[in-house]
């Protein structure tokens, strides 16, 4: 299981700088499967470039991370098998008890619904001293037994950058694949 917190503040600052999918081998879109699956979920905003995808030891559970080609917004995807949830919402709640959202840096906590997923984003105004403006949001969709997470992240946010969020989550799509259907491409 891969917790989101958000202290990761840190390490979005790193890859903001470093560029955690640009490089080679990088993509701009991703497919993430489970396996014996025959469907992903694909992630093609425009303007992305996406790491190669990792699954867990177990194969459980399969994750990737992306960042826009100007560094400013990043995502990580992960999909993971979850017998005991029954819905999107489910996943919502299940990951909701891994967010440290009483955290004082936390603020302006919103639960929606956004491209039709259940959705829950929050600001970290500050990490210590230092000012970051940190617009946090997490997605979330379920299918045949599982869940997938999108937690969709920019520093420095400005309410003009909304649109940049709406259309990477308007670029998840639930897809039919084949055992020899890479998982990136």
């Amino acid at each position: 299981m891969i917790p989101f917190v958000p202290y990761l503040t840190a390490l979005v600052l790193a890859v903001s700088v470093i560029g955690l999918g640009a490089g080679e081998g990088a993509h701009d879109e991703v497919v993430l499967r489970l396996p014996d699956n025959n469907w992903g979920i694909r992630v093609a905003p425009e303007n992305f470039e996406f790491g190669a995808p990792q699954l867990s030891d177990n194969g459980s559970a399969v994750w990737a991370a992306g960042d826009a080609t100007d560094l400013a917004l990043i995502v990580k995807v992960v999909l993971e098998r979850s017998p005991e949830v029954d819905d999107a919402s489910g996943c919502l709640a299940r990951a909701e008890g891994r967010l440290d959202l009483d955290s004082q840096e936390v603020h302006g906590v919103v639960r929606s619904r956004q491209a039709g997923m259940p959705t829950i984003e929050y600001e970290v105004r500050n990490h210590g001293s230092v000012r970051v403006d940190q617009l946090n949001l997490h997605a979330y969709r379920f299918h045949d037994g599982a869940c997938a997470e999108f937690h969709l992240s920019m520093m420095n946010y400005k309410s003009q950058d909304r649109s940049r969020f709406d259309r990477l989550l308007r670029s998840i799509d639930l897809v039919e694949i084949d055992e020899d259907t890479p998982a990136a491409r």
